[in-house]
């Protein structure tokens, strides 16, 4: 690719593996905060024990995980422009909503302080990671579609 070009495909691809690897350690690293924040137990919560807001929070996640798939499918549908560029938004705005669960899982910690509170919402992410990680052959159907 030279300066200046826009990427092919393959090129696009590789950058989005790079950007959704990325994500996926930065649950583990969400995973990993809540974990040490638990063990010091210096965080004040504001609503300490209220397993009412971790439910509320998983289902935000599931529902956020599953319209992922939605807005990924409207982004994809068609249109004006270079399908590898629209390729590569939808992944990235999949990618985005697929890590919300895990960002409701640090902040429902946060608020009760159950790490039981966080522990699916980051299944749930890492669950969306895997669902919509970008495989080469689905691009490749995608883009000779549009």
């Amino acid at each position: 690719m030279s300066v200046g070009s826009t990427p092919d495909l393959r090129t696009r691809h590789r950058m989005m593996t790079i950007v959704a690897a990325a994500m996926l350690v930065s649950v583990a690293v969400y995973w990993i905060l809540v974990e040490i924040l638990a063990r010091l137990g210096t965080v004040q919560h504001a609503f300490p024990g209220e397993v009412r807001i971790g439910y509320v929070a998983l289902a935000l996640g599931v529902i956020v995980a599953y319209a992922a798939s939605i807005v990924r499918r409207s982004m994809l549908a068609g249109g004006p422009g270079d399908p590898g560029a629209r390729i590569q938004v939808a992944s990235v705005v999949t990618f985005a909503l697929a890590e919300v669960p895990a960002i409701l899982g640090v902040v429902a910690f946060l608020l009760t302080g159950l790490r039981e509170a966080a522990y699916p919402l980051f299944v749930v992410s890492i669950a969306a990671h895997a669902i919509y990680f970008p495989r080469r052959s689905q691009w490749e159907e995608w883009a000779k579609a549009r």
